[in-house]
């Protein structure tokens, strides 16, 4: 027989203490819920499971305090989901697969952290003849001392942010303080308004942000882009839009997810061969785009004719870009700076297995780049597709020239990206 002493995981209790929440009961007398997931453990030789987590209710104002101050743990601290429990598989909260549940009270958010409970349903996997166990809710008491390290002030890169993705299913995702700040400079980059549009007006705050959280949870993404800006003109399509969607789906695709585009019937044939000329060759700007009806009454308010172009349909998240083009660059720069940060990653992955080497070789390989965009126009100009503003075949994307406006934007938002803190 071999023993194995493990030790209690990291229990949030003493941290709600600290940022001012009194410790729930459950139902019952027992030890507080815990609840089998879908989410499957790394498997090792013949130990083979699913995570199996436990749940505190959290006010919604309360949310952003614990989760920094459980950042202040280090990495075992922090929550590997909070929202809907039906993400995890958990399909009732009343009814754990062990101990009492703690009930959710109005305006509370369910936070989950990975339960040590796990470590017997590894024991029942394995099927071994024979192996004793300790009760859930039951430990050891050693005569080890706990020894704590001196205090250390965390990082930019340690320190956790909390941020709302989605209502329907409630979703928060959790991203680094300095992997935030970075994403925010990208957004302030991308809004810069060279047409003189009145673009500035139209911007929403953290809407890179929150996208860019949002496609990294995804598991596959579809993209439509292509708008018929020159009706007298054969093909009537802009130089604005496909090289933004095929860059941000070159990345989207480096990170292992599904990718599909949609576009017009009438454009079908244009985008494969533009497609397949990329793949060889190795989001709204002017509140016209579908979408942008997030924004509609700042349209008509500010954007000249806005009160006919303006879209009546509303994104969940609108990122204004002063050509949009550059939001897809931006989007795909954003998803590498979220899947370089240590604890985006460890949320992903629901602190499941070892945090392992992340791909940034393949990824950087796979961010926009000056030579890229040039050749990804340059195979727009040969299919006469014109630049939406002047109506212009040529190395042009509303009527700004590649050289020097879009090739500086590029260099810039991969500079900001690939930039150590």
């Amino acid at each position: 027989m071999v023993a194995f002493l493990m030790d209690c995981s990291f229990s949030p209790e003493a941290v709600l203490e600290t940022v001012g929440l009194p410790r729930r009961a459950s139902s019952g007398h027992g030890h507080v819920g815990a609840y089998k997931t879908t989410v499957p453990c790394a498997t090792i030789a013949d130990f083979c499971c699913h995570l199996v987590v436990t749940m505190r209710p959290i006010p919604k104002d309360k949310l952003e305090g614990l989760v920094r101050a459980c950042g202040s743990m280090g990495n075992k601290g922090h929550p590997i989901h909070i929202g809907d429990p039906e993400l995890l598989g958990i399909k009732d909260l009343s009814r754990p697969d062990y101990g009492e549940p703690v009930a959710c009270q109005p305006g509370d958010i369910p936070v989950f952290w990975p339960s040590p409970v796990t470590s017997l349903e590894a024991v029942s996997s394995c099927r071994a003849p024979l192996a004793f166990t300790s009760a859930p809710g039951c430990t050891v008491m050693t005569n080890l001392k706990i020894t704590e390290a001196p205090a250390r002030p965390p990082t930019p890169e340690g320190i956790p942010e909390v941020h709302h993705i989605s209502q329907g299913p409630l979703h928060y995702s959790i991203a680094s303080a300095s992997a935030v700040r970075k994403i925010r400079e990208l957004e302030t980059i991308i809004a810069v308004d060279p047409g003189h549009r009145g673009i500035g007006h139209l911007l929403c705050k953290d809407e890179l942000l929150r996208a860019s959280l949002s496609l990294s949870h995804a598991r596959s993404v579809l993209i439509t882009t292509g708008f018929p800006t020159h009706f007298n003109h054969e093909p009537p399509e802009e130089t604005d839009g496909p090289p933004g969607a095929i860059a941000l789906a070159a990345f989207l695709q480096a990170l292992e997810k599904e990718v599909s585009a949609i576009v017009d019937l009438r454009a079908l044939s244009l985008f494969k061969e533009l497609v397949e000329e990329a793949v060889e060759q190795g989001v709204g700007d002017g509140g016209n785009e579908l979408g942008m009806g997030k924004v509609k009454e700042a349209v008509k308010k500010h954007i000249r004719n806005g009160d006919v172009i303006a879209c009546d349909v509303e994104a969940d998240f609108a990122i204004i870009a002063g050509v949009s083009n550059w939001g897809g660059y931006a989007l795909a720069c954003a998803l590498y700076i979220l899947n370089s940060c240590e604890v985006h990653r460890r949320y992903l992955r629901k602190a499941v297995g070892p945090s392992g080497a992340p791909g940034e070789q393949s990824w950087a390989e796979a961010l926009p780049s000056v030579a890229k965009e040039e050749k990804m126009l340059a195979i727009l100009v040969r299919h006469e597709v014109r630049s939406g503003v002047s109506g212009n075949v040529g190395m042009e994307v509303d009527g700004l020239p590649f050289h020097g406006t879009h090739a500086q934007m590029v260099q810039k938002l991969v500079d900001v990206t690939t930039t150590c803190v």
